[in-house]
């Protein structure tokens, strides 16, 4: 499975204003050619039309004010390095020729 992936489908929720995001509207698919992979994105509300700017997942023990640190924290905890949450927040195309999204995340 990536963790990339995973950790991707955070950071676009919390920057879309999607606070719906929790263990139910996540899937993992598999297994495809022998590998495990993160459903494609779905269940995606903006709780933030509603002045909603917490999230159901908590992260690094937070639910609000989630700063570079616990988003940091959260990637430790699903098995991703810092230098590639780093890397996956800038969201780079893939080597596979895809366009990607690029995407800069502030502290």
């Amino acid at each position: 499975m990536r963790r990339e992936t995973l950790y991707l489908q955070f950071l676009f929720a919390w920057l879309t204003g999607n606070g719906d995001l929790h263990a139910k509207n996540v899937s993992i698919l598999g297994p495809s050619q022998g590998r495990w992979t993160v459903a494609p994105v779905y269940g995606v509300p903006c709780t933030a039309v509603h002045q909603d700017f917490s999230t159901a997942l908590t992260i690094d023990g937070r639910t609000t004010r989630i700063r570079r640190r616990h988003r940091e924290a959260f990637a430790a905890s699903i098995g991703l390095p810092k230098a590639a949450a780093r890397r996956t927040a800038g969201a780079r195309p893939s080597s596979h020729g895809a366009r990607g999204v690029r995407l800069r995340v502030v502290s």
